[in-house]
């Protein structure tokens, strides 16, 4: 009885592990080393050439650009510095002096230069590197700013941006200026100011010969002449109105801030880090 026991377990423990044992027709089919998987075939594909922004045309496209903005900063910076040599603004136009420089730093300065046109500006230029168009290269800051070879809607909006802002400029660079008096005014001596010995003969007529007609212009003249008719400096005329300096310092900020987001980015996409903007170019290209 022992050994039919022990014959009956050893089937009973043969039947059980034929019965654990997978059938062919369900076994999982492991793919062949001889096809590989589409998603590995992409991954091992050789990446795009990486962009960069080196090379004469990207520069100038760049630079040119650049020295646009500092033509117009240049002609509107020294009314805008005149408050800090004048020393002539109130409290209350001290205020409007900041404020003009914060509200064109933020609406021109950072949400259009800065947040828009400035990426655009280096991303269309690192496009010149490709580009085999003599015209293009030649006029590379014009092509930077989108005014050529771009989408129509993007050369509307650059070419209404470029007017605006030579439109303002303009007008803030035709500003009637307000000089002080003293500026302006001759040199000539009052009644109260005038030298007792001169003031007492001022209008007495010539006795022994007529007097002979004063030089207008003399290049320098007594402090004690009434005919010295001086032109005023050109130190002097660059005593504006106040509020001439207050406008003119919110947009010399507005273009300055710009001009610094353009370095920046710049700078950037020469470190391997570009703009990854759309350039806008047509469709054509």
């Amino acid at each position: 009885m022992p050994a039919v026991q022990v014959l009956v377990t050893c089937l009973l423990a043969a039947h059980a592990a034929d019965a654990l044992t997978v059938p062919p027709s369900i076994r999982v089919l492991r793919p062949s080393a001889a096809a590989p998987s589409p998603v590995l075939v992409a991954a091992k594909a050789s990446p795009a050439a990486p962009r960069n922004a080196q090379g004469i045309a990207v520069a100038w496209g760049v630079c040119g650009f650049l020295g646009i903005l500092a033509s117009a900063i240049k002609r509107l910076a020294p009314i805008a510095m005149q408050p800090f040599l004048q020393r002539d603004l109130s409290w209350l136009q001290w205020g409007f002096y900041g404020g003009s420089m914060g509200i064109f730093a933020y609406v021109e300065g950072y949400g259009a230069f800065q947040k828009k046109f400035s990426p655009l500006v280096v991303e269309r230029a690192m496009t010149l590197k490709q580009s085999t168009s003599p015209v293009h290269i030649a006029l590379a800051p014009f092509y930077s700013m989108g005014l050529m070879h771009a989408t129509k809607k993007r050369k509307i909006v650059s070419w209404s941006v470029s007017m605006s802002v030579a439109m303002v400029v303009g007008i803030v660079k035709r500003l009637p200026c307000t000089w002080h008096h003293a500026a302006t005014r001759p040199h000539t001596i009052s009644s109260t100011t005038r030298p007792h010995h001169l003031h007492k003969h001022a209008h007495a007529p010539c006795a022994h010969a007529p007097c002979a007609p004063a030089p207008r212009h003399r290049t320098s003249a007594s402090p004690h002449s009434s005919h010295a008719l001086l032109p005023p400096s050109p130190a002097s005329c660059m005593t504006a109105d106040p509020w001439r300096s207050i406008v003119d310092a919110g947009v010399c900020t507005g273009l300055a801030w710009g001009a610094v987001s353009i370095v920046i980015i710049y700078a950037r996409a020469l470190a391997g880090t570009p703009p990854g903007v759309d350039p806008c170019l047509p469709s054509s290209s």
